[in-house]
């Protein structure tokens, strides 16, 4: 990381989070599923989801699974039935 974000880091405060949060990732994308699943750990509202047949770019690669993913979220999180997983 370099320019203005160089530095910062605020993982310690991630557990703080308390709105719904949904973390993508592809089935074959470049960062860590380790790091999907601290995330998820770390995030008290937290539901992580892989995208099949994705990779990084997961939103492009597989647009129907992805926006299904989405659109239920948002759904859930409108209609207050959202449960982190």
């Amino acid at each position: 990381m370099v320019g203005t974000l160089n530095g910062w880091d605020r993982r310690a405060d991630l557990h703080k989070l308390e709105m719904p949060t949904l973390l993508t990732f592809g089935e074959f994308d470049t960062m860590p599923l380790d790091a999907a699943r601290r995330m998820q750990d770390t995030l008290p509202n937290s539901r992580l989801v892989l995208t099949p047949d994705g990779g990084h770019c997961h939103n492009e690669d597989n647009p129907a699974a992805f926006f299904k993913t989405l659109y239920q979220f948002l759904a859930e999180v409108e209609d207050g039935t959202f449960k982190g997983a």
